[in-house]
């Protein structure tokens, strides 16, 4: 059910991968982070693969070398590749918390400054003083961040990922990123920006990027969007889990799993309440413009989905639904002990 949209095919990303071949990059040589180029590695890859009959392992031997070969082969062994550019980083989004003994997995949009400053409490002060108010996760990530070489050698157990609901998710992406900078008078994130850009000019609409998207726009755009150039707040949350099928699954409505002993503050409300699945979709916003929004006209993220939007959502992101029930399943279990004792 993933997006393996080929339509805007990347003869430049093509080129640029094949030439590769005549000097094989190392993580120095490589000029870019890999984090960010791993979903394009995963679309070359696996289209090569698909076309001139390769197997995976020989088409990343042709274009990589040293520590970085290592580790992509790493990735390769633990299912990484061969997604048509929906590939995560398995490192990228990976911190460990000695203290709890726990390796988190997060996903973005998924309560992860909540959960993260609940992991981090338990760490030594001289730790927890290297973390920057301003850049939390990318200082945090530094610090308790996994090391590529060390994780293709051994990669780690008893991890966690916090999962939720896809279409809540969705929803709550867009009125982050695109409509709240609007409706609280704000700056967009640059990475926003230039995906409103890109949007405007692929929907032919002639407008500055401070007008912004429709949550409907928005869907448009990434269903025309092939996979390797989707932004990971909105990437399916199926791809960050390929290298830990036997991560323990938390839904994001029971983060008091995660340390039950000490409750989760929560941080960064979103706009509006929540996806209702049984209820009504109303979508009553769903072609609004975040100018005419407001917080307090958005109840219910159902009012920015209709049922045409919703079974379009359900091609996009209806792989993650498996994912979701797992957890809920996780936390009902969880809770299952606890009731028999009262008995």
């Amino acid at each position: 059910m993933f997006n393996y949209n080929l339509r805007h095919f990347d003869e430049t990303l093509f080129a640029k991968l094949r030439s590769f071949r005549y000097a094989p990059r190392n993580f120095k040589s490589l000029n870019e982070d890999i984090g960010y180029f791993f979903s394009r590695i995963d679309y070359y890859v696996s289209l090569e693969s698909l076309v001139r009959g390769y197997p995976v392992g020989k088409l990343l031997r042709e274009n990589f070398s040293g520590g970085l070969l290592n580790y992509l082969l790493a990735a390769k062994n633990a299912g990484c590749f061969g997604h048509f550019g929906n590939a995560v980083d398995p490192v990228r989004f990976a911190v460990h918390f000695p203290t709890s003994e726990t390796t988190l997995i997060w996903i973005p949009k998924n309560a992860n400054t909540a959960v993260k400053r609940q992991l981090l409490q338990f760490e030594p002060e001289e730790r927890r003083a290297k973390i920057r108010k301003h850049l939390f996760h990318e200082t945090l990530q530094a610090e308790f961040g996994l090391d590529r070489l060390t994780w293709a050698k051994a990669r780690p157990e008893n991890t966690t990922i916090v999962v939720r609901n896809p279409y809540e998710r969705i929803v709550s992406c867009y009125l982050d990123k695109f409509a709240g900078p609007v409706m609280r008078g704000g700056e967009f994130e640059g990475f926003v920006k230039t995906h409103i850009g890109a949007a405007l000019a692929l929907l032919d609409i002639d407008a500055p990027p401070e007008r912004s998207l429709s949550f409907a726009e928005f869907i448009s755009y990434v269903e025309h969007t092939p996979a390797y150039a989707w932004d990971d707040h909105w990437r399916p949350q199926f791809p960050f889990t390929f290298a830990y099928p036997d991560a323990r699954l938390i839904p994001t409505s029971r983060l008091d799993l995660l340390t039950p002993r000490r409750p989760v503050k929560r941080a960064n409300a979103s706009v509006g309440a929540e996806f209702r699945p049984a209820e009504k979709l109303t979508g009553e916003f769903a072609e609004t413009l975040p100018e005419k929004l407001t917080s307090s006209s958005i109840t219910s993220y159902n009012q920015l989905v209709t049922p045409s939007l919703m079974a379009r959502l359900r091609m996009l992101y209806g792989a993650d639904e498996p994912l979701w029930e797992k957890a809920l399943a996780t936390a009902a279990a969880d809770r299952a002990p606890a009731r028999k004792r009262r008995q």
